[in-house]
């Protein structure tokens, strides 16, 4: 864990360099992934999205490239 933070700019530099659009989910309570994506470049949708049986939040965050 400590090198994808210590890295992670660096990474998604690379799979840029391949991916037009990269994107995920994420736990809508989990502010501490959020502050680092958002620090190694990638934003948010405004909305959550229910997932699972709990229909717990998640939120869609994405990254575009110039591939």
């Amino acid at each position: 864990p400590k090198l994808v933070v210590k890295f992670g700019k660096e990474m998604v530099s690379r799979w840029e360099a391949e991916c037009e659009l990269m994107m995920n989910f994420t736990s809508a309570e989990n502010k501490v992934h959020h502050r680092w994506l958002e620090r190694i470049g990638f934003s948010f949708t405004p909305d959550t999205y229910p997932v699972g049986d709990y229909q717990a939040p998640f939120k869609l965050f994405y990254r575009y490239s110039n591939v």
